[in-house]
């Protein structure tokens, strides 16, 4: 007779939990937990665990309130640089002949490692990235608003 030998697939297991409970989890201001927009929380780094249902309503909207916060903090920081940055390249290429590159840093399949490049700016993308943050910004304060209604009428 065999062995039969199992063992559990954490990886796939927290995979799993991400796309139940909200892709996207932000990390606490402590660093401690991963924040998902349905007020679960889970351990920020073991992919074991454990994870944290909310203990009731109130405290699963203190955490969507944490969670669309945060989420919106950070994307308006990253859309204030990456505008930042468009601006200035859009400057620079204005006054060139040629087009302008960029290094940045890529993952090579083949050989399964980081590498450099250089490629020329790609304002389309980079214009679309923005737009993208625009309209998640508008999305969390869409959601900040709608839990503060949640949490009046309940009051």
């Amino acid at each position: 007779m065999q062995n039969l030998e199992m063992r559990i697939d954490w990886e796939a297991y927290f995979k799993s939990f991400v796309e139940t409970h909200g892709a996207d989890p932000i990390t606490d201001p402590s660093g401690n937990y991963l924040l998902f927009q349905d007020g679960w929380r889970y351990h920020s780094s073991r992919v074991s665990g454990p994870e944290f249902p909310p203990d009731d309503k109130k405290h699963a909207n203190h955490i969507k309130t944490l969670y669309w916060t945060l989420r919106k903090k950070k994307a308006e920081h990253e859309r204030s640089q990456l505008v930042e940055r468009i601006n200035s390249y859009m400057e620079t290429q204005s006054m060139l002949s040629g087009t302008l590159h960029v290094h940045t840093r890529i993952f090579d399949e083949d050989t399964e490692r980081e590498v450099n490049v250089s490629r020329p700016v790609d304002f389309e993308l980079l214009h679309a990235r923005a737009e993208w943050l625009r309209r998640d910004i508008q999305d969390a304060a869409v959601k900040l608003k709608a839990i503060q209604k949640d949490e009046d009428d309940g009051s």
